[in-house]
Formats: structure tokens, C-alpha cells, sequence
């Protein structure tokens, strides 16, 4: 804990000076350390004028460039929102226009469409009362179904001109107008069976198509968004009912004149209705002849036409014609605001890019420096730690950064594994330096290896001795045993294909013992801290090391009780015998043969 004070210290020096204007001077990894703490200060601090590579006059730039980018933003970012706030509702406002134009021209060729189908309506009902009469004569038929056909080919002539647009945008609820094709063929059909229908049947047919186009020509209108021309488009919607209402007029009063007398079936519910009736209406007498009554149905039908086209007609015109400038001028309105705002936009861009460019080439050019120091910084920090780690543990080294306070402990239950080389005395003082490090460079390599897949921890090295601890610090359960175990019939296997590199013809032999007990775990030392094992659990192990033989696992009588007692007939051992154990008299050990389902054995 004190060493990490002491790193902590000298970091916060490190870092006041840089607040100073002083500057990490970075080395490489092997030239860190000199012979002095003074030239080590001396090369990590030095008494230039730069923080990270930027000097002091450099950092008064970046700050200036950084005002400047400060009090220019906002500004521009208030005029870009603004624009963009501005364009976005001119949009929006010229689309609603747009569809408000298109509708309106759709609305006035469906009313169009209606007015012709009230003429057709209304001539329709004068002609089948004449034809219902058996006394009708040539002449009657002639006058009445010659102005019928000149409405009904008006009424195709009106029905062609308009396109399929109005009857997929508009129209909808009505299977006869789904479309040109369907609205001609109803209108065919009805026209052929004329002969055997009545002026009832007439507005019957026409009537819910006349009022369907109204009322769609002006739906789409109360759907919309728009609520400035709602008076106007109702004003429209209801000067459009004022001549659906005439119309039907017409149409009825047609169908009477052209028959001379009311039906009974009429008469009778005029009678219920009215309590003061015309005199003559209550005789029902009959007036003027055949032909007469044929030319005052036409006469009466053209009167009330003329009506519609001198008074409703126009009336809807004039408000078409005023719908039609007002959106106009409104369009033309979207428009201007809509090119001003982009104009604005363009203008702020093109003034405020070279600044924002200036500044963010500065900016950038200021964090890639600072970016290196950093890398550089945490470089520094990577190779710290990996010295640091070997050391200690991981889960111990990581709570020490954090500043936790690691005491010493004591684990009820670990397993101590030692192994050296068998004869590394006489070895050591036949060979050459170089050779006892290649030699050991190659086993430690070989067993490092093999202790990665392991929840092992490896405590430390002492010439040829390796000594490796499962259950500490990380508490595993009895799992220490197998791992233990386990790990030292994989280091057998592996060192049994391993000679002495200088010289070929010579096996290398490990002795392996393995013991498990309590044991007591801390740090010690400040300037090479250790993480260190003590306890007879660690003497005992160190015993059955010292009295194996070469390529054999030593187990205490302690282990092999816990492995039969967790580990029932997973691994293989067989009883050594008494052996004298300095320091611990005599004891009962075994030899670890194997392992279930692994695939290394070691001969009894």
C-alpha cells in the first residue's frame, strides 16, 4: 500500500509541474531507469515550457481559436435554426397550397360532373312521365327526348374530360363511382331501361350520385390542415346543395307538369301534409292538351335551368375564381419565403465556412497532439502494469490502484504445488551462465504455458523451484485440489518430451510435490513487493518436493484424504509408504498416476 502511495505522490508532482508548463519527456521502455533518483526525476521532468508538446503561447492560441469558435457558434447556429425553422414551414405551407390547388380543380370538375347530371336528372324526369302515357303522341316524344339527348351526350362529353385522378383522390363509399368506367356503365344501364322506369325511378338513380359528388368535392377540404378557406370552401359546399335542391325541383315539378295531375298515391300524402290546398290541386283536374303540357315541361325545366345558370352557377364560380387567386397568391407567397430562406442559409454558410473551417483545422490539429501524449501516456501505464502484474495478482494489483487497503489473510483451505529439477546442482556447475538460462528460459516458457489453463496462480521462481497455489486469492471451493492435480500430471506430460538444450541427450526431470492446508497470503516488501504464501501448508508441500524422485507426484496424506473424500475415483494414486519428513516426522504419502479421461499416465 505504501508503494502505491509513493506512485500516487509522485504522479501528482509530475502532474503540478505540468500545470506549471513543465513536460513528460518519454522514453523508451529500457532506458527508464538511472543510477540516481535524482536522474531519474531529472529525465522524467523536465524544466521545458510545454505541456503535451504545446507550448504556452500555443496554448494561448488554441484558447483564442476556441473563444472565437465560441462566440461564433452560437450566432450560427441560431441563423441555420431559424432558416431551417423558416424553410420547413414555407415547405409545409406550399405542399398544403399545392394539394389545396389540386383539390380545388378536382372539386370544381366533380361539381362540373354534378350540374351536368342535375340538367340529365331533371330532363330524364320530364321525359319518362310522357313515356309512362300510352296517349303520348310522335310529336311529345320528339320535343322531349331530343333535349334529353342533348344532356346526356353532355353529360358523356363532361364525364370523358375528366381523368382518372378525381376518382382515386376524391371519391370513395360509392361503387358507381369508383371510377369513369363504372359512372358510364351505371349511367348506360339506367338510360337503357328508360322505357319501363318512372319519373321516381329518375331521381331515385341520379339524386345519391349527384349528392355523393358533392359532398366528396368538398371532403377533402374539412380533412385538411388548412382552416383559412373553410368559409369558403362551405359557402361553395352549400351554394352546391342550393343547386342540388333547385335540381331536384326542377325535377319534380317537370315530372308534374309533363303528367298534368299528381299520382293518388301523391295526392293523398300532400293532402296529410297540407291543410290548405290549392283548389285546383284538389280537383286533380287536368290541364291544357298532351302538347302543351309537353312544351310547359320544357318550358318549366328550361326556366328553372336558367334560374341555376343566372344565380347559383355564377355564384359558384365567383367563390372557385376567389379559392383559386387566393391559394395562388399563397403559393406564390411559399415560395418566396421558401427561396429567401435558402438564400439565407447559402449567404451563412458561405460566410461562416472558411471560420468553422479555420477553427476546426486548428481544433483537430490540437487533439491529434494531445492524442499521441495520451497514447503515449497510456503506453506508459500498459507496460507499468504489465511489471505489475506478474508481481502480484491480478484481482490484488487492481484493488491496490483503487487505492483499497489489502490486508493479510488467511484461507482455510489451498493447494501448494513445488517442483525443481532433478540434479540442477550438478547441472548448474557443469554448464555455463547462459546455458542455465536458456535451460530454465525454456522450462519456465514450457510451464507458464500449461499454468494458463489452470485457475492456478503462480507465486514464484527460485532458481529450478516453482511454486503454484489454487485457492488463493481467488476462493475456488475445493475446486484447488483437481485444478492443482490436474495441472501437474499436464506439466509431467509436457516436460517428459523436453531435453537439456545443450545437451540433446540428456531428459529433463522434475521432482512435483503437493500439498493442502490453511495458509496465510500478503504482501511484503515496498520496493520489489511480493505476494507471498506462508504457513506449514507451504513447508509441508516444499517437503514433498524435496523427497520425490524425478517424474513422479508426491502427494501428502492431507491432499489425497480431500481427493477421495471430493473427488471419489476421478484420479488415480497409490500409497509410497512411511517416509521421514524433516520437521514433521514420519508421514504417509502417495504417488498421482493419472486422471479420469485424461490422457497422460504415470507408471506405478
Amino acid at each position: 500500500m505504501e508503494l502505491f502511495t509513493r506512485i500516487i505522490a509522485k504522479s501528482k508532482d509530475i502532474f503540478y509541474k505540468l500545470g506549471a508548463g513543465d513536460s513528460i519527456m518519454v522514453k523508451p521502455f529500457g532506458m527508464q531507469r538511472t543510477k540516481s533518483a535524482v536522474s531519474g526525476n531529472a529525465s522524467i521532468i523536465s524544466g521545458g515550457s510545454t505541456i503535451f508538446g504545446l507550448g504556452v503561447r500555443a496554448r494561448a492560441r488554441i484558447w483564442d481559436s476556441c473563444k472565437t469558435g465560441i462566440v461564433a457558434f452560437p450566432p450560427i447556429a441560431a441563423v441555420i435554426f431559424l432558416s431551417v425553422m423558416l424553410m420547413n414551414q414555407a415547405s409545409t405551407a406550399l405542399s398544403t397550397t399545392n394539394n389545396l390547388n389540386t383539390y380545388l380543380t378536382l372539386a370544381i370538375q366533380l361539381n362540373q360532373l354534378a350540374s351536368v347530371l342535375q340538367k340529365e336528372r331533371g330532363i330524364s324526369c320530364a321525359y319518362m312521365t310522357r313515356v309512362d302515357d300510352v296517349k303520348i303522341n310522335n310529336l311529345e316524344r320528339q320535343i322531349v327526348g331530343k333535349q334529353l339527348i342533348s344532356y346526356q351526350n353532355l353529360t358523356d362529353l363532361t364525364l370523358e374530360s375528366i381523368g382518372d385522378e378525381p376518382w382515386a383522390e376524391v371519391i370513395s363509399n360509392n361503387s358507381a363511382l369508383a371510377n369513369a368506367s363504372t359512372l358510364r356503365t351505371a349511367l348506360q344501364d339506367f338510360r337503357d331501361s328508360m322505357v319501363n322506369a318512372t319519373g321516381i325511378d329518375a331521381i331515385t338513380f341520379y339524386t345519391p350520385l349527384i349528392e355523393a359528388l358533392i359532398y366528396n368535392s368538398g371532403r377533402v377540404f374539412f380533412e385538411t390542415k388548412e382552416g383559412r378557406f373553410w368559409g369558403a370552401f362551405n359557402a361553395l359546399r352549400l351554394i352546391q346543395y342550393a343547386g342540388e335542391a333547385f335540381g331536384t325541383k326542377r325535377a319534380f315539378g317537370g315530372t308534374f307538369i309533363a303528367q298534368g295531375s299528381l299520382s293518388e298515391e301523391h295526392l293523398l300524402t300532400y293532402i296529410l301534409v297540407i291543410d290548405e290546398m290549392n283548389e285546383k290541386i284538389l280537383k286533380n283536374e287536368s290541364f291544357g292538351s298532351d302538347l302543351d303540357r309537353a312544351r310547359f315541361a320544357i318550358y318549366w325545366f328550361n326556366n328553372i335551368t336558367l334560374f341555376m345558370d343566372r344565380v347559383v352557377n355564377p355564384a359558384r364560380e365567383f367563390l372557385n375564381q376567389k379559392m383559386s387567386l387566393k391559394l395562388n397568391g399563397q403559393s406564390s407567397d411559399s415560395y418566396t419565403v421558401l427561396w429567401t430562406t435558402i438564400s439565407t442559409i447559402l449567404a451563412s454558410l458561405l460566410i461562416c465556412a472558411p471560420i468553422i473551417a479555420y477553427l476546426s483545422v486548428q481544433t483537430n490539429r490540437m487533439h491529434k497532439k494531445i492524442r499521441e501524449k495520451m497514447q503515449e501516456l497510456q503506453m506508459e501505464k500498459t507496460r507499468s502494469e504489465l511489471l505489475l502484474y506478474p508481481m502480484l495478482p491480478k484481482s490484488i494489483a487492481k484493488s491496490l490502484k483503487l487505492g483499497h487497503l489489502v490486508l493479510p489473510k488467511t484461507y482455510n483451505e489451498a493447494t501448494v504445488y513445488f517442483s525443481d529439477i532433478k540434479g540442477f546442482t550438478i547441472i548448474s556447475s557443469t554448464s555455463t551462465p547462459l546455458e542455465i538460462v536458456q535451460l530454465l528460459n525454456d522450462l519456465y516458457i514450457t510451464m507458464d504455458n500449461v499454468l494458463d489453463g489452470y485457475n492456478c496462480y503462480k507465486v514464484e521462481t527460485i532458481g529450478d523451484a516453482y511454486m503454484v497455489v489454487s485457492g488463493i486469492p481467488k476462493i475456488c471451493g475445493y475446486d484447488h485440489l483437481s485444478e492443482i492435480c490436474t495441472m501437474a500430471l499436464h506439466m509431467l506430460r509436457e516436460v517428459s518430451n523436453m531435453v537439456i538444450p545443450h545437451r540433446p541427450s540428456q531428459q529433463l526431470k522434475l521432482r512435483i510435490g503437493v500439498n493442502t492446508g490453511t495458509c496465510a497470503a500478503g504482501i511484503v516488501g515496498l520496493k520489489m513487493p511480493r505476494y507471498c504464501l506462508f504457513g506449514d501448508t507451504v513447508n509441508t508441500a516444499s517437503r514433498m518436493e524435496s523427497t520425490g524422485i524425478e517424474m513422479r507426484i508426491q502427494l501428502s496424506e492431507n491432499t489425497t484424504d480431500h481427493l477421495k473424500r471430493h473427488f471419489k475415483g476421478q484420479f488415480e494414486f497409490v500409497e509410497r509408504g512411511m517416509m521421514e519428513i524433516k520437521g514433521k516426522g514420519l508421514m504417509c504419502t502417495y504417488w498421482l498416476l493419472g486422471k479420469q479421461g485424461f490422457n497422460f499416465r504415470v507408471d506405478a
